[in-house]
């Protein structure tokens, strides 16, 4: 479906998904299609605002809504189809930015357990918690087969991660699934996403669906 400025998408039904599921999934992925500033990455909310000065004075209503669903529009292309939504790995696209990020850092480190077997400091410690909250503990449950990483991964920050995490996300996506990777990766720091597309020194020990399904076993679920 094309984009226009303030179109919504149809609730069509779709294999596997009910009427009322559609739709539900539908009234979300437009509140991310027309979302505020926060769901953007600083960087790119910084390129945002220097384009388009408006954003910074308008009061939140129509007006500054249509504006928004309009750049993203141009980020982002034409609208998913919606049957896609159907399949539980596309939905990250309907989670906020913080959820964004929770998901995608648990799948790199649950993709990588080792990880946290690596001598990480304190702070580094304290930020992935923060970022993945309960499932931190969960990933430390994980981290004792897994491979120790070389190079600067105990170093790593959430953003890192989360970078990493999207790179293993998209291999589970379609080539038709474009506006589903482009609106996910404006939640991410768009120069880190591109440092960490290549991190031989990080190879992963499970598949990512392999990686959900160990998260799964221990309570954690895919998306939403």
């Amino acid at each position: 479906m094309a984009w226009t400025h303030d179109r919504q998408p149809m609730d069509l039904p779709a294999p596997g998904a009910s009427a009322a599921q559609l739709a539900h999934w539908a009234r979300a992925l437009a509140q991310r299609w027309s979302t505020d500033l926060d769901d953007i990455d600083p960087h790119r909310r910084t390129h945002l605002l220097t384009r388009w000065q408006a954003l910074r004075t308008l009061p939140h209503g129509r007006a500054r809504q249509s504006l928004l669903r309009h750049w993203l529009g141009e980020q982002c292309g034409a609208w998913p189809d919606l049957e896609r939504l159907a399949d539980p790995w596309t939905r990250l696209v309907l989670l906020s930015r913080d959820g964004v990020m929770a998901h995608l850092c648990a799948l790199a480190l649950a993709r990588r357990p080792g990880a946290l077997r690596c001598c990480l400091d304190a702070q580094v410690r304290a930020d992935l918690r923060q970022t993945l909250g309960t499932r931190f503990d969960i990933l430390i449950r994980l981290s004792e087969g897994g491979t120790a990483l070389r190079g600067p991964a105990p170093d790593w920050t959430p953003m890192h991660w989360s970078c990493l995490g999207y790179h293993d996300w998209v291999i589970g996506l379609r080539p038709a699934d474009a506006a589903l990777r482009r609106r996910v990766r404006l939640a991410l720091n768009p120069m880190t996403l591109i440092t960490m597309a290549d991190t031989p020194h990080a190879p992963a020990d499970l598949s990512p669906h392999q990686a959900v399904s160990q998260l799964r076993s221990l309570g954690w679920s895919w998306p939403c």
